[in-house]
């Protein structure tokens, strides 16, 4: 990469348009300092087109000073940061960027529809890549200056750990995928034992479409934590992901699911599958709402 040497690759965008209707422009600015350095920001070229897509509106002229005055704090050192926190912050990006493409954030609506199918499911490839990425975190160590982004990642890592020890311990595989067993399909005729394997299933099931609200939640706190401490452009286009759930014929349902009222003092949750079992398993027998983190359940798109 260009910036690991040095490189300053960037556009000059202007805080406020020198055109009439153009994004964020103020007829009471002076005419004369539209083109100087108060009125102009470095931007790449992403988040050039992003602050000025619709005409500007998501970005106000307070915002943009505001990134600017960032920007120079950064550049300058005025922040206190070292060549060694500079190079931290690099790799960062790196290892952000990484992780969204193992993580499969852009493909996220297929992955929670298997999950939340009527039979949970998951393909046998995307099980070894999700414990491959849980092994990948599990060794990583976080910078302490983004306390956020440190324990929103092991947040999002419990929750897979949990998620993947569900499919192994109450999962089967047939051909190339793996999904909740179903016991009670494969015995003689004997109801008490068949209403207790379906009771069994019926417990499994619940608990992976619960883990899989809590995966996504997980996930879109990490961009939440990364948007506040490290970069308030990260996935501005792309935004939160999505949970879908639905038959795809007569429903298909998607919902954007996050964590309330977050106290970062309480995170990481750690909890453990026998947990989250016997949370469910108690409200599914007094017909409560399950709900295992203090967590309001999800709002529709």
């Amino acid at each position: 990469m260009l910036q690991s040497h040095g490189v300053a690759l960037g556009e000059e965008a202007h805080i406020r348009s020198p055109k009439r209707g153009g994004p964020r422009h103020d007829p009471r600015y002076p005419p004369e300092q539209l083109d100087t350095y108060a009125n102009l920001v470095l931007l790449c070229p992403t988040h050039h087109a992003v602050v000025d897509k619709d005409n500007g509106r998501a970005w106000s002229i307070d915002e943009l000073l505001a990134l600017k005055a960032s920007h120079e704090s950064r550049v300058d050192g005025a922040d206190g940061r070292s060549h060694l926190e500079q190079q931290e912050d690099e790799l960062l990006s790196a290892r952000l960027e990484l992780w969204e493409q193992r993580a499969s954030l852009e493909g996220w609506q297929d992955f929670t529809y298997g999950l939340n199918d009527v039979f949970p499911h998951m393909s046998t490839d995307t099980q070894r890549s999700l414990f491959d990425l849980g092994t990948w975190l599990l060794s990583l160590t976080w910078p302490d200056r983004y306390p956020k982004i440190r324990d929103a990642f092991k947040n999002y890592e419990g929750v897979l750990a949990i998620l993947l020890e569900h499919f192994v311990k109450a999962g089967d595989r047939v051909g190339e995928r793996i999904g909740i067993s179903r016991d009670y399909v494969n015995i003689p005729w004997d109801p008490p034992r068949y209403k207790e394997l379906k009771r069994t299933f019926d417990l499994h099931c619940e608990t992976a479409w619960w883990l899989t609200i809590e995966l996504t939640r997980a996930v879109n706190l990490v961009i939440s934590a990364i948007r506040s401490e490290f970069d308030p452009l990260y996935r501005f286009s792309e935004g939160m992901v999505l949970m879908a759930e639905g038959d795809m014929i007569v429903r298909n349902d998607v919902y954007r699911v996050e964590y309330e009222n977050v106290d970062w003092r309480e995170i990481p949750y750690r909890r453990s599958r026998d947990d989250v079992l016997e949370s469910i398993s108690a409200a599914m027998l007094t017909g409560g709402v399950v709900n295992l983190w203090e967590i309001e359940v999800p709002t529709k798109a």
